[in-house]
């Protein structure tokens, strides 16, 4: 015979909530976070479950430059990453091994 009692659903935590987590120790210097720093977090992660996504500072001052279309412009490898820089200044290097990832590097670096 089958059990009829309702169940309430179990919530099972996802790698999602683990990494959002606040604990009340920073687990890089061992001190109790403030309660300033715990709120800030609250608010971060309250912002992340709406959808948002956090950018820094500088990034936010250079939005508009950083994403023109390329227009008769090209980067470069050098040495181990690719470097783009604009005739204004604005550069990006970007180590190969985020763009291609380890396993795809070492076949191209074995084709070279």
């Amino acid at each position: 015979m089958m059990d009829s009692t309702p169940r309430l659903p179990v919530e099972v935590p996802t790698q999602t909530d683990a990494a959002w987590a606040i604990p009340p120790v920073d687990p890089e210097t061992n001190e109790v976070l403030p309660t300033a720093e715990i709120e800030r977090r609250e608010r971060i992660r309250a912002e992340h479950e709406q959808g948002y996504f956090a950018v820094d500072a500088f990034y936010g001052e250079h939005r508009e430059r950083i994403h023109r279309p390329l227009y008769r412009e090209g980067g470069e490898i050098a040495d181990d990453a690719w470097e783009f820089q604009r005739a204004e200044g604005t550069a990006v290097r970007v180590p190969i091994a985020e763009i291609w990832g380890p396993d795809r590097l070492c076949a191209f670096l074995d084709e070279a």
